[in-house]
């Protein structure tokens, strides 16, 4: 059996040429297929792959380039003078919360991959909320709105779970309130915290 593809009018069709014996006599069967619904399928399949292999190599070099900037700020930051500093942390703010933000983009892409895997660690709590709110500093500052977190003076002192991950959800909720958050405003960030079964709950109001 030859098989052999031909293309027209835009459609991709199979034809398949086969001997057979039909009332004792032996005869050529031509099987023709439409496969253009494969080859379209294939042809999606290979540009997704291609998208994600140029966004991974996009994601590498921003993040060299992100970790170049916050190394080189950490060493400015030993020894500066006040009005240096006040473009300084800034600028480390928003370097860490770029580094954060393709954070996401690497786990969106790991869990369409079914590669996602937690990362466990014990940390303080307050410690990682603090280091949050410190990112988002400049960004209510452009709009002049007040963060008020509520809480943390009877939170527990550490917590198992996936720290960097528990830093993306906090910092996502905060952006996204101070985005429709009118200006002169505050944001009320309440957190609880279940002893008994050890999980945090976080509510964020704008």
């Amino acid at each position: 059996m030859s098989e052999t593809e031909v293309h027209y009018t835009g459609r991709i069709v199979q034809i398949k040429l086969q001997k057979i014996v039909f009332e004792s006599v032996l005869c050529d069967l031509f099987m023709i297929d439409d496969v253009s619904a494969l080859f379209d399928l294939k042809h999606e399949r290979q540009m997704s792959k291609d998208i994600k292999d140029c966004f991974a190599c996009v994601q590498h070099e921003m993040k060299n380039c992100v970790t170049f900037i916050l190394t080189f700020t950490d060493l400015l930051l030993l020894d500066c003078s006040e009005y240096q500093l006040k473009f300084l942390e800034p600028l480390k703010e928003a370097a860490r919360l770029l580094m954060f933000t393709m954070s996401d983009w690497l786990d969106n892409t790991k869990m369409e991959n079914s590669a996602f895997l937690p990362s466990l660690s014990t940390f303080k709590i307050v410690e990682a909320i603090q280091e949050i709110t410190r990112m988002c500093h400049t960004m209510l500052g452009s709009k002049n709105v007040e963060l008020r977190c509520i809480g943390l003076e009877n939170m527990a002192l550490v917590l198992r779970t996936d720290r960097q991950r528990f830093q993306q959800v906090l910092l996502n909720l905060i952006t996204n309130a101070t985005k429709y958050a009118p200006k002169d405003s505050h944001i009320d960030c309440c957190f609880k915290f279940d002893r008994p079964k050890q999980r945090l709950f976080v509510e964020v109001w704008d």
